[in-house]
């Protein structure tokens, strides 16, 4: 049903290419990777806060290129996020 609701919500926005909509594979994993892969409420947070920066960075045209870098940005932030831990405990 959720996956139903985001079709909808995505399909008139984007382009019935290939390219496109394979494009959307990115930020739901980035999103995904929020919640852990375990999680829907932290991946349905992480997908709103990646659309509304996606929207917010669009807006200014000097980063504008930007946008499509976003989700990995976003996954490459939280692996190293996730992986801060065993690097501290390593160096004690």
């Amino acid at each position: 049903m959720i996956s139903a609701i985001a079709i909808i919500i995505v399909a008139p926005s984007q382009s019935n290419d290939a390219t496109s909509l394979s494009m959307l594979i990115v930020p739901a994993a980035a999103a995904a990777l929020l919640g852990g892969f375990r999680r829907l409420d932290l991946a349905v947070v992480g997908g709103i806060v990646l659309g509304v920066l996606g929207g917010l960075v669009a807006q200014i045209d000097e980063v504008a290129l930007v946008r499509n870098f976003l989700p990995f940005l976003f996954i490459v932030v939280l692996l190293l996020w996730t992986q801060r831990k065993e690097v501290w405990d390593a160096a004690r």
